[in-house]
């Protein structure tokens, strides 16, 4: 006779039967879908996820099914991932140093977007297809998160200007991202980035096909998490 694993309903259930005395993943394709319709239910633009968050292919997998089309993509492993996932997916790589076998990489997989904060960078970048985007990261003092990425990458907002400008004379689709840090729960942090990039544009007088405007929402781990659908002042 089969022996079928036992269907537990929550992981509370399991542990208090079981009592493991080592680190167990729990997987709930209803969650991970329930979370991915949230999301695109709320969020006006395109959603992506964030590949480093967990790169099983389960979770890729059934982001798919639940609808989510695009990724964001740190390594060839990654890419690799998602086209296993799903080979019409749009990948953004948003890590802004990368090296020329990563670039070539990212070409074959066919990369949509990337990202660069430094000319030098860009420079790196010649042989991406024109049709690609590319957008400027740049980075602000700002607080909130528990992790500042601005600390890590991004081009300060005068230097930006002239390489937004630098993306257009390229021929690539120009573009701004940011990204106010992990656990970010200052919703404040969103509203100085956008004012910020407002005047990026401005001042580069170059129109962007898109704000790529991050992620680093903040997640319940040691409380309440922030309301997402709470409505703006």
């Amino acid at each position: 006779m089969q022996q079928i694993p036992p269907l537990w309903l929550s992981p509370e259930t399991h542990l208090a039967r079981s009592q493991p005395d080592h680190p167990i993943l729990y997987f709930s394709p209803r969650v991970l879908h329930e979370v991915a319709n949230r999301f695109q239910t709320g969020f006006p633009g395109l959603v992506t996820y964030a590949v480093k968050a967990n790169p099983h292919p389960a979770v890729l997998s059934n982001l798919v099914a639940a609808g989510v089309t695009a990724f964001d993509v740190a390594s060839p492993a990654e890419m690799a991932a998602v086209r296993a996932a799903s080979p019409d997916a749009v990948m953004h790589y948003n890590n802004p140093v990368r090296s020329d076998a990563e670039i070539a990489e990212g070409i074959a997989h066919g990369v949509a977007s990337w990202s660069v904060d430094d000319a030098s960078e860009l420079a790196k970048l010649a042989d991406v297809p024109k049709t690609c985007e590319i957008a400027v990261r740049f980075a602000l003092p700002v607080s909130g998160a528990a992790y500042d990425f601005g600390s890590k990458f991004g081009a300060e907002p005068a230097a930006a200007v002239g390489l937004l400008q630098q993306v257009a004379a390229g021929g690539w689709q120009p573009s701004l991202c940011f990204h106010p840090g992990t656990q970010c729960e200052d919703e404040s942090a969103w509203v100085e980035y956008i004012d910020a990039a407002r005047q990026i544009v401005a001042q580069a007088g170059v129109p962007i096909a898109r704000l790529n405007v991050g992620g680093g929402f903040a997640a319940n781990r040691d409380g309440a998490a922030p309301d997402l659908d709470v409505e703006p002042q």
